[in-house]
């Protein structure tokens, strides 16, 4: 990048800290093959993990910086404390940080379980349906039981409710003509939403695929894995448009295009992996 990115030093970042420590510990789960490197993220993450939580520094880093505030200007921090607490745990098993995602005061300060729409929809400035989709994944492959399942099966639950709202006929969010969701609820840059979103729709539905169950319900209407993929599909199919999104991924990567741009493309492989020897 050719123009100028100054550093700004502050003495507390909880939402960011929380960020950045999730990031590193996804990273380090990555990088296991090269022991050396995965180390130093996990404990990179452990580090900035630790100064996030520190009592009496949980004001968030973009307050009253007017550099920031423009770009960032994050809510709140706790869905980044439950999305960073969940990725340390998978990355080091250190069960002091499930027994903190699983603390029931966090999903209560986080408003996990309150059903509000706007935080069914994962986004930068809203880790929720990551981290309960996480801690679902935890309870559908381990099941570890006492004395995490209140909380995980509440996690479970607010996934599910999330994957509900989705969809069309429920009538949670409005759609394009074209067939996308406004998650964001027509305003700018729509992309970065729609793919974080399928993402972790097509995520899900590979987790019950997984365990071998075939759908789940919203109130009376049972809804099926091929229902969520095929969801996930239409949405990255949609957000790829005009043009075909085979010759639009081919460039990604040799010409600079934007992060959501790159996203949608990153989903689509993810999405038609099986599909991927036609190319």
């Amino acid at each position: 990048m050719a123009y100028p990115r100054p550093s700004v030093s502050v003495g507390s970042a909880p939402d960011l800290g929380g960020e950045v420590a999730a990031a590193l510990a996804a990273a380090s789960i990555v990088f296991r093959d090269t022991a050396a490197y995965s180390k130093k993220l996990s404990q990179g993450a452990a580090t900035v993990y630790k100064f996030a939580r520190q009592s009496g520094r949980r004001t968030p880093y973009s307050l009253r910086q007017p550099d920031i505030e423009y770009y960032y200007n994050s809510t709140s921090y706790w869905d980044e404390y439950m999305w960073s607490a969940a990725w340390m745990y998978y990355a080091t098993g250190n069960s002091s940080y499930i027994s903190f995602a699983t603390d029931p005061r966090l999903p209560k300060n986080a408003k996990a379980f309150f059903n509000i729409l706007d935080f069914s929809v994962f986004s930068w400035d809203n880790k929720l349906p990551g981290a309960q989709l996480l801690l679902s994944r935890l309870r559908m492959f381990l099941n570890p039981g006492y004395p995490y399942e209140e909380s995980l099966i509440g996690y479970h639950n607010a996934t599910s409710l999330n994957m509900c709202m989705y969809f069309p006929r429920f009538g949670s969010f409005n759609f394009t003509k074209g067939g996308m969701a406004l998650f964001n609820h027509g305003k700018g840059q729509p992309l970065q939403y729609v793919v974080a979103n399928s993402f972790i729709a097509a995520l899900y539905a590979d987790y019950m695929e997984a365990v071998n169950v075939p759908g789940w319900y919203c109130g009376p209407n049972f809804m099926t894995t091929n229902d969520l993929r095929e969801f996930a599909k239409s949405q990255v199919s949609t957000a790829a448009r005009p043009g075909p999104v085979r010759t639009v991924c081919m460039y990604v990567g040799v010409i600079h295009f934007s992060v959501s741009l790159k996203s949608v493309c990153a989903l689509y492989i993810y999405i038609y992996a099986d599909q991927l020897h036609s190319w």
